[in-house]
């Protein structure tokens, strides 16, 4: 959906459009990211006026996109003339999909959350569920569902004069007004998540690889609820103390050392509603996949009950955090805003929820003050003695040959079915389709958004 939207509105039904008129208001195209939870599309003009000449455009675009079925052919999957599976989705996809970090993130995600849950959900889509079961008509009537006034949030980032902002959404208003009613909508990701098992998990993924020398291994956890911002802020400082540089404790026992781990420990908060504390370490040796997790904890465990622990190590990070929070605030305000309004956004129910997630400064300066019991109980509560899951990556020389070979039979079955008149027939319904959507946009319709002075820069 996220690329349909780019092929043009019911206003502006033209390919490309968007970003000829973005270029024309001194930006540089525009763009998205598709979230677990969220679907983000992004403009940044040199100047006020450019924006809101193209405000009203792209929110056509998001709000009314023409979703048809030619755009679905092109960017999400069709079957050409050679009986091959393609689309621009689906070559994305194809390219990771049995990739060692796409195996193992996923392979997280689903033992973390259990049950019906949209978390472990890959948002490129499988590519067998992407030619069985993924369809023009279930995309349009996503959009229908989700893609509704009540659930878009507008982020306006920048020197925008209020009344000339709302000025401009004025045709945005009236079209929503225009269109019929629908549905009562209702809130995703409310629910509360299905708990993970009490004693955690252990899975072992195999993937394709030219040795079998090494391999991964992730560890996760289930952290705090999203509106626990001061927590999830300790614990950003505790993964940095943990996995930092050469003196935190996870990287100088299992890499800076004579007979390393591992040649690097990385890890990654997953802002979900329920947060995901996920620690990762690379380039395991595959004869010490198994017991990797188990010095993880050992490490944990010496500095919540031996004497590793350096409280001084961890306020030069907190320290450093804040130095480089208020540097972003200067340099790159839309980021941190955004960031924090898009969980606002999505989970919030109170106005307070933002205020203390933007304390960020104020958050760091209290935890300054924090004794050595405060962060040893936060990695004892999350970490040592919480229910973790442990994901083993391990290489397979032959995988390769036999996913190549599976797919090798069944294009060779795909095209044995269409033959070689369904192969056409494939072909020419691409090729309409392309051609459907590469109309050039009318010269009037591009000029109907003025290029701004550049005094307003």
């Amino acid at each position: 959906l996220e690329h349909i939207v780019f092929l043009g509105s019911s206003q502006y039904p033209y390919k490309g459009l968007l970003d000829k008129m973005a270029n024309r208001s001194f930006a540089q195209g525009t763009n998205a990211w598709t979230d677990t939870d969220h679907t983000c599309y992004t403009l940044t003009t040199a100047g006020g006026d450019g924006f809101l000449n193209m405000l009203p455009v792209y929110l056509d675009h998001v709000l009314y996109p023409t979703c048809s079925e030619d755009a679905f052919v092109t960017e999400v999957h069709h079957i050409n003339g050679h009986g091959d599976n393609a689309g621009v989705v689906y070559c994305e996809m194809q390219s990771r999909e049995n990739t060692q970090d796409d195996l193992t993130h996923h392979a997280m995600l689903r033992a973390l959350y259990p049950g019906e849950c949209g978390y472990k959900s890959n948002t490129g889509g499988m590519l067998h569920n992407l030619r069985v079961s993924t369809s023009h008509a279930k995309v349009a009537a996503y959009h229908a569902a989700y893609y509704r006034p009540e659930n878009l949030q507008v982020l306006v980032v920048g020197e925008v004069a209020e009344a000339a902002l709302l000025a401009a959404l004025q045709p945005v208003i009236a079209s929503i007004q225009a269109k019929p009613p629908v549905a009562p909508f209702v809130r995703p990701w409310q629910s509360p998540l299905p708990p993970m098992p009490a004693d955690g998990a252990v899975v072992t993924v195999p993937f394709p690889s030219d040795d079998e020398e090494t391999g991964s291994v992730k560890i996760g956890w289930r952290g705090p609820l999203w509106s626990e911002y001061l927590t999830t802020v300790a614990l950003s400082i505790v993964m940095d103390y943990l996995t930092l540089n050469a003196v935190s404790p996870l990287q100088a026992a299992l890499v800076q050392t004579a007979e390393p781990m591992c040649n690097d420990v990385a890890y990654s908060l997953i802002s979900n509603r329920d947060l995901a504390i996920v620690i990762s370490l690379c380039n395991v040796p595959a004869d010490c996949l198994d017991d990797a997790a188990e010095e993880v904890r050992a490490v944990l465990d010496a500095v919540v009950h031996g004497d590793t622990y350096s409280h001084d190590f961890l306020l030069s990070i907190i320290a450093n955090n804040r130095r480089n929070a208020l540097k972003q605030a200067e340099d790159n305000p839309e980021n941190l805003f955004s960031n924090a309004c898009i969980g606002f956004f999505l989970y919030s129910s109170s106005a307070t929820d933002l205020v203390n997630e933007l304390s960020f400064i104020e958050h760091l300066d209290c935890l300054a003050h924090q004794p050595a019991a405060y962060w040893k109980g936060l990695i004892a509560k999350y970490l040592l003695d919480a229910p973790s899951v442990v994901v083993l990556g391990k290489p397979d020389t032959e995988l390769a040959a036999k996913l190549t070979s599976a797919e090798q039979e069944r294009l060779a079955a795909q095209r044995t079915a269409l033959g070689a008149e369904g192969m056409a027939v494939c072909q020419a319904r691409l090729e309409r389709a392309i051609r459907a959507n590469d109309r050039e946009p009318p010269a009037e319709v591009v000029n109907s958004v003025p290029i701004p002075a550049p005094s307003g820069i």
